[in-house]
């Protein structure tokens, strides 16, 4: 089978392969389920009181807002992505859930827990994209509330300890069998990883993409979150906040707002 020129390929690719539909990306990243619980369970062991109140900030499929909303918790989602949003509404259809992008989010209420899970907030590439985004999570975290972050861990990566091919994914489809294969590049100046996965269906080419996200090391989101009003309570690699030598995948963050933050 032909290669298709690259420019299309990677115009179509977010259609076509990854998000194909929410079913689909569930299956590529069946992980998530169990970041869903985790993020339950760390905001259930660090929250003081009652969760009432959560906003999930790039909520996929609506797979943390369920469990979230099983506790008895009111919730609310936000994604860039319309495919996402109408899964997450069947998901969970009590909800309000909305397309939105976490730079501008406008909303007048604050959370108890906000959370952001998946690497979403990686796709900030810019300072300008992080001080907006952080400024949002501030304005909609509650004094003395919780932000949990989980992304890809920067350090781990920018280290050689997480390859790009491991961040590989694929799943058996009705018609084949696909696989995603990761490679990458790095650019030290400006600490970007921009991952390309090649699509294959029962081995032949179907498509390219690519993406291009923001590794940050733990010490930039300390102080990213402390210039934001926030106090880092844990940065880990494990859902149980164990030290560790932070060279895991992926980073859980935790941070509680300050009560004297503006």
């Amino acid at each position: 089978m032909s290669e298709p020129d690259e420019a299309v390929v990677i115009a179509e690719d977010t259609s076509r392969v990854i998000y194909r539909s929410a079913e689909w990306y569930d299956r590529l990243y069946p992980q998530s389920k169990d970041w869903a619980i985790q993020s339950l369970q760390i905001a259930r062991a660090h929250v003081q009181g009652p969760i009432e109140s959560v906003l999930d900030i790039g909520c996929g499929t609506g797979q943390a807002m369920e469990q979230f909303a099983t506790s008895g918790a009111s919730v609310r989602g936000i994604d860039i992505l319309p495919t996402m949003v109408e899964a997450a509404r069947r998901r969970c259809p009590a909800a309000e859930v909305a397309v939105a992008d976490m730079r501008s989010l406008a909303l007048d209420e604050t959370f108890d827990i906000v959370l952001s899970l998946g690497s979403v907030f990686a796709h900030a590439l810019t300072d300008a994209d992080v001080r907006a985004t952080l400024e949002t999570m501030a304005r909609v975290t509650r004094p003395d509330g919780l932000l949990l972050l989980h992304v890809l861990n920067g350090a781990a990566i920018l280290t050689g300890t997480v390859r790009p091919e491991d961040l590989s994914v694929g799943a058996h489809a009705r018609d084949g069998t696909y696989h995603g294969q990761a490679t990458g590049t790095i650019c030290l100046e400006n600490s970007r990883l921009r991952l390309t996965r090649e699509w294959r269906r029962d081995g032949e080419f179907v498509s390219r993409e690519q993406v291009e996200i923001r590794l940050m090391m733990p010490i930039e989101f300390r102080n990213w979150l402390g210039m934001a009003g926030f106090d880092v309570i844990a940065i880990a690699d494990n859902a149980d906040l164990r030290p560790s030598a932070l060279d895991g995948e992926r980073l859980w963050i935790l941070a509680r707002r300050r009560l004297d933050a503006a």
